[in-house]
């Protein structure tokens, strides 16, 4: 009967090790309003930090992978932006961080209110572009 109130009500049963648990917390210690998930090979965080929204991979091996971050548009590097500006309004904007690099993915809204998913490198190089 637990089981089945649990399943009704969207309860959690997912078992998430204390090691990844630790190593959230270690790498964002004020986070708050944290929902895992378990993926193939990772466990997902989503969680907030002074009100912004993250969504982390982390690893039982591994560690934090990665992580995404909302930004705010006076967040957004001066290059992303006046790249992005060329092709319309900024409709919202995700820095996506990994061990080895930072990534923009940028929502772009042109004239006809046609949006596009722009995927920038730190550097305001275009890598993606797709309709959405």
């Amino acid at each position: 009967m637990k089981n089945k109130l649990l399943k009704l009500f969207g309860a959690s049963t997912k078992k998430i090790p204390d090691s990844v648990k630790k190593e959230l917390m270690e790498q964002f210690p004020e986070a708050i309003n944290i929902e895992w998930d378990v993926k193939d090979d990772f466990y997902e965080a989503i969680f907030y930090v002074n009100e912004v929204e993250y969504i982390a991979k982390v690893s039982d091996e591994e560690g934090l992978t990665g992580y995404k971050k909302n930004l705010k548009l006076d967040e957004l590097p001066e290059i992303i932006k006046v790249e992005c500006e060329q092709t319309g309004e900024i409709m919202n904007a995700i820095a996506i961080h990994t061990k080895s690099s930072v990534l923009y993915e940028v929502i772009i809204r042109d004239k006809e209110f046609n949006r596009t998913l722009l995927l920038l490198s730190k550097n305001g190089e275009l890598l993606e572009s797709s309709s959405i």
